[in-house]
């Protein structure tokens, strides 16, 4: 039970590194739209600042002009104005406008402008700037239309996407070495929660996150320790436990030799089924122990069919009838990239536990997704109750029905899903297709090598 604790502690541990490395992206993408968004407003409203000052500078450059026009315009008659406005343009070499304030009556702030005298500047729909100013107390405007107002330098348009590039850059590079920590400790929890306790994880004593290594660190470790002293405990209580129980078989052999009486011999019978059931648990125990202290398996090409004509050879009863059955994607010469024996007895350990659930009858079916295999084991009885299929894995529980008595020791699906996860797969509970309980495997396919 430990191990699955374990196991759902790593497992919680890899989100949360997963959602750290998200967080760090989106912190990162984050960061750079805000220096972006501040430096665009800022630009902008330094923009605008420059526009107010050079505008006061055309005002003050034209105020001298439009004196000496208006001027001019006002000692002429209405009539005689136009023609010497033109005049006046050819000798400034200026575009020169009469108009009136009836021209602008769509803006009563424009016209309250006008009608004070200021010098206005209006920009047209083009960005143009225009500059206007009443002549005297008449009805009529003098308009000059300011040369090269849109003529901004294009020289320097470059420096501020460069500016934003290069701090992008700069909050990157500050960045990245965090990111990579962030991957070292992710993939040193998955590596652990593959059951590599050994795992540790090395950054410099000067990182931000060595506190959350070390940490980690000591976390592994004491794990480490604790998963190591249950394995030799379960497997030297398994090996001392041998001696006695042989010692009670001999004992019993002596003592149905030097006996007739009936009560004595059917006691002796009972006590020889108790040491079985004994010998059965250490045998179970040992298993357990062993595959938990393999850290990698020897694997080969192992045909699929085959594997499973044996397997049901092997355990086929005669009241409970076992049915196989493929979809359409699973090839005759389908192969398993496994290791043969050990994975035989998880098969074995699950087809058995449906064997003696079911009522009549067990399927086997087996489909591919992907690169992997799917081999469902299902039997036609009761089920499992929620609370049951999510602790039917952990050792020594046992998922006791109605109809039955409590037979095994809760280590045979324990030991077929450590199994699993051994070659890189995984056992789980799904929906039964005979209304029972239905297990399923999902194991890699064997894929030829390159160059092999």
């Amino acid at each position: 039970m430990s191990h699955e604790r374990n196991a759902g502690l790593v497992s919680y541990i890899t989100k949360g590194f997963r959602f750290s490395g998200r967080l760090l992206y989106r912190s990162y993408f984050a960061l750079v739209v805000c220096i972006i968004a501040i430096g665009s407003m800022l630009d902008y409203l330094a923009s605008r600042a420059d526009d107010s000052v050079r505008l006061d500078i055309f005002k003050q450059h034209f105020q001298p002009l439009f004196a000496v026009l208006i001027e001019q315009l006002v000692d002429a008659d209405y009539d005689q104005r136009p023609l010497m406005l033109a005049q006046l343009s050819r000798t400034t070499q200026r575009e020169l406008q009469l108009y009136s304030f009836a021209d602008f009556s769509a803006d009563e702030d424009t016209v309250r402008q006008l009608s004070a005298g200021g010098l206005l500047a209006l920009f047209d729909s083009q960005d143009g700037l225009t500059l206007y100013q009443r002549i005297a107390d008449s009805d009529q405007i003098l308009g000059i239309t300011a040369p090269a107002w849109n003529a901004v330098p294009q020289h320097n348009n470059w420096v501020l996407p460069v500016f934003y590039i290069l701090v992008a850059i700069a909050v990157f590079v500050l960045i990245l070495p965090f990111s990579r920590q962030l991957l070292k400790l992710k993939s040193a929890a998955a590596d652990f929660g593959r059951g590599d306790f050994s795992t540790r994880i090395d950054l410099p004593s000067g990182s931000t996150l060595a506190p959350i290594v070390d940490t980690f660190n000591g976390m592994a470790k004491r794990i480490e320790q604790l998963v190591l002293s249950q394995r030799d405990l379960t497997h030297s209580v398994s090996h001392e436990l041998r001696t006695p129980l042989a010692r009670l078989r001999f004992a019993f052999e002596e003592i149905q030799a030097g006996t007739a009486d009936p009560a004595i011999l059917s006691q002796l019978t009972e006590m020889r089924r108790d040491v079985s059931e004994l010998e059965n648990l250490v045998d179970e125990m040992l298993r357990y122990a062993e595959i938990n202290q393999l850290q990698k398996l020897h694997k080969a090409p192992v045909l699929l069919l085959p594997l499973l004509d044996k397997l049901i050879d092997g355990v086929q009863p005669a009241r409970i009838d076992i049915a196989v059955s493929r979809d359409g994607s699973v090839a005759t010469d389908a192969t398993l990239d496994c290791n043969e024996h050990h994975l035989q007895r998880a098969l074995a350990n699950v087809l058995r536990n449906a064997i003696r659930f079911a009522q009549s009858r067990c399927e086997i079916y087996l489909a591919v997704s992907g690169d992997d295999v799917l081999i469902d084991i299902a039997d036609d009885g009761p089920g499992l109750t929620p609370t049951q299929a999510v602790r039917v894995f952990e050792p020594f529980y046992t998922a006791t029905r109605s109809d039955q008595s409590g037979s095994g020791y809760g280590l045979g699906l324990c030991i077929a899903h450590s199994i699993a996860r051994k070659h890189g797969g995984s056992l789980m509970v799904v929906d039964g297709r005979l209304g029972g309980a239905c297990f399923r495997f999902t194991l890699p396919l064997w894929k030829l090598k390159p160059g092999a």
